[in-house]
């Protein structure tokens, strides 16, 4: 499984194998793939032989070196959130029907249901991990700048976006160096 992330990163997470992590880095060396079409077309893309794969020059001969011939790869998604993607592989050519493409959707619709509520969880878990800080940080700003604590929070989410860092990060900053301030 693949999660798409910010600013278009793609990430690799539980693979099954040790080649099923360098197929998928060789997909984001070379900004090519079903893996990444995939993401950034909304479709499923099948391969049925990499070795005479015409549709990605960069990666087709690098993944067919590995010993990988076919690759079946959905969007995972809801609604218009593009959340990543599933991808299998084989090593025999032509290893996906049309059944299995079938099949393989109902099971990647599951899979994105899973993973966004999996995400909402770690979000919401986060979030109660870190609120005690952010209520810390907003009191500092409160207390430094005589501001309210809409105020004092809309200072901690500017300063999270201007320093591209995520407000658990900048509450943590604040709360750890207030003093030197």
């Amino acid at each position: 499984m693949s999660l798409a992330e910010r600013r278009g990163r793609i990430r690799t997470v539980a693979p099954t194998a040790a080649l099923v992590a360098e197929i998928d880095r060789i997909q984001y060396r070379t900004h090519e793939g079903p893996c990444v079409d995939a993401i950034a077309e909304h479709e499923i893309f099948r391969v049925g032989d990499l070795v005479t794969e015409p549709r990605w020059p960069r990666f087709a001969p690098a993944a067919a070196e590995t010993g990988v011939r076919s690759m079946l790869s959905y969007r995972l998604f809801l609604t218009d959130s593009t959340l990543g993607a599933l991808n299998l592989y084989s090593g025999r050519p032509d290893a996906f029907s049309d059944r299995t493409e079938q099949d393989g959707r109902v099971f990647a619709t599951h899979a994105a249901i899973a993973l966004a509520a999996a995400q909402q969880d770690a979000h919401l878990r986060a979030a109660v991990e870190h609120r005690d800080t952010i209520g810390m940080a907003k009191g500092i700003l409160m207390q430094r700048h005589d501001v309210d604590p809409v105020h004092a929070f809309r200072m901690l989410v500017d300063a999270s976006q201007h320093g591209n860092m995520k407000l658990h990060q900048v509450a943590t900053w604040l709360v750890e160096h207030r003093r030197d301030l």
